[in-house]
C-alpha cells in the first residue's frame, strides 16, 4: 500500500504529514515532515478524488502552520499545490484557512494570491467572513478584493495549466524543481539540460541557467554563463550586474584570482556611472566584494578587495545590513581594526533600526 492509500485509509496515520518542528544552525527552524507532505500532494495531483477533502484540508492547514513558524518565512511549490487542491471543492467554509494563508508570514502575505481564496468562497466569501471571522476580514481590506467571475475563471485556467493532471505533462522545469526539493541533483541536472537544450537560446535562456547552475553547485558552470553576458553587455549598469556575478561565482568555485580580477573590473566599471549608488545593485556588488576580501586566501589580495569595496561603500554610504556585516569581517581579517569598528558601529544602527520598525 502507497502512502496515500494508507492516508485514505487511516486517519490515524495523518501525522506523518503533519507539521514536525525541527531545528538546525543552518536552517533554524523547519518542518521535518515537509517532503513527505509534498511526496503526498504530488500524488493527490494526479489522483484527486472528492473524498479526499478532509485529508486536503489537513495538508493545507500544515503547510501554513510550517510556514508561519518557519525561520526563513518564505512559501514553496507544495503550499500553491495545497492551496489549487483545495480550492476545486470551492467550500465557502475553506475561505477562512485561505485567509489565514494569505498571513502565515511576510512572503506569503505579499506573494500568495487571494483568487484562490475567492475562487473558494464565490459569491459567499464576505458574507462567510464578515459573519464567522470578523477580524480576519478587516485584515483583508487592505488587498484588492474585487476581481470579477470573469477574472477569477481566467487566473484558474492558468493555475489548472500549472498542475497538470499527469507527470508526463508536466514542464521541465517544474519537475527540475521537484527533483530539487527532493535533493536528486542528478536528477535535478538532467531535467535542466533537457530543457536547455529545447530552450531556443535569448538572454533570459542565458540568465535562468547562469542562476540554476549556482543552485546546483556548479560555479563554473555558472561562472562561464555570466561571462558570456558580459560579453554581451550594452551599458554599464549591465556590464556591472554581469561583473558583480563573476565576482560571486568565482569565489564560490574557489577561483579568487579571477574573482579578484572581476572584482578590479567591476571597480572601474563602478567609477564611470552613478546610476548604481543608493539602489540594489550598488549594495549587492560592495557585499560581494567584501565577501571576496573575507575569503580570499591570500592576505594582500584580500586587502585588495577590501579597499575597492570600502571605495565604493564611502562613495555611496548606502548599504544592508548583511553587507555592513560582511565588511567588519573582513576589516578583521585584514587587520584593519579601526576599520572594523565603522562597519561594525553602522550594523548595529541598522540592526537597532530594523528592530523598531519590526516591534
Amino acid at each position: 500500500m502507497n502512502e496515500l492509500e494508507k492516508l485514505r485509509t487511516d486517519p490515524n496515520t495523518w501525522g506523518s504529514v503533519a507539521f514536525a518542528a525541527s531545528h538546525s544552525n543552518e536552517r533554524g527552524t523547519f518542518d521535518s515532515n515537509e517532503r513527505a507532505r509534498l511526496r503526498v500532494l504530488l500524488a493527490l495531483q494526479y489522483d484527486r478524488r472528492e473524498s479526499d477533502i478532509e485529508l486536503i484540508r489537513h495538508l493545507f492547514t500544515n503547510e501554513i502552520i510550517a510556514a508561519e513558524n518557519d525561520s526563513f518565512q518564505g512559501f514553496g511549490r507544495a503550499f500553491t499545490l495545497a492551496a489549487f487542491l483545495l480550492a476545486q471543492f470551492r467550500e465557502p467554509s475553506d475561505v477562512s484557512l485561505f485567509a489565514r494563508a494569505k498571513f502565515a508570514n511576510f512572503d506569503t502575505a505579499c506573494g500568495f494570491p487571494l483568487q484562490f481564496m475567492l475562487f473558494a468562497g464565490g459569491n459567499q466569501t464576505t458574507h462567510y467572513l464578515q459573519a464567522n471571522r470578523p477580524e480576519l476580514w478587516a485584515r483583508l481590506q487592505s488587498f484588492d478584493l474585487t476581481a470579477t467571475c470573469d477574472d477569477l475563471e481566467k487566473w484558474w485556467q492558468e493555475i489548472c495549466d500549472d498542475y497538470p493532471g499527469s507527470e508526463e505533462d508536466e514542464q521541465l522545469l517544474a519537475l527540475y524543481e521537484r527533483a530539487l526539493s527532493f535533493d536528486d541533483r542528478e536528477l535535478a541536472l538532467r531535467y535542466l539540460e533537457e530543457w536547455a537544450a529545447k530552450e531556443p537560446d535569448s538572454d533570459a535562456k542565458r540568465s535562468q541557467l547562469k542562476y540554476e547552475y549556482a543552485r546546483l553547485g556548479d560555479f563554473e558552470s555558472a561562472a562561464h554563463i555570466a561571462a558570456d553576458i558580459l560579453v554581451g553587455s550594452e551599458n554599464l549598469w549591465d556590464k556591472a550586474s554581469a561583473l558583480r556575478d563573476l565576482v560571486k561565482l568565482h569565489r564560490q568555485a574557489g577561483e579568487f584570482s579571477l574573482s579578484l580580477s572581476a572584482a578590479q573590473q567591476l571597480d572601474t566599471t563602478l567609477a564611470a556611472f552613478d546610476d548604481w549608488v543608493g539602489v540594489g545593485l550598488g549594495r549587492m556588488a560592495i557585499h560581494e566584494v567584501f565577501e571576496l576580501s573575507f575569503s580570499h586566501p591570500d592576505a594582500a589580495d584580500a586587502s585588495h578587495a577590501f579597499a575597492i569595496a570600502d571605495r565604493c561603500f564611502q562613495r555611496s554610504r548606502d548599504l544592508a545590513l548583511v553587507g555592513m556585516d560582511a565588511g567588519a569581517k573582513a576589516a578583521r581579517r585584514c587587520g584593519l581594526v579601526q576599520k572594523a569598528k565603522e562597519y561594525e558601529r553602522i550594523a548595529d544602527l541598522e540592526r537597532n533600526r530594523i528592530d523598531e520598525l519590526m516591534s
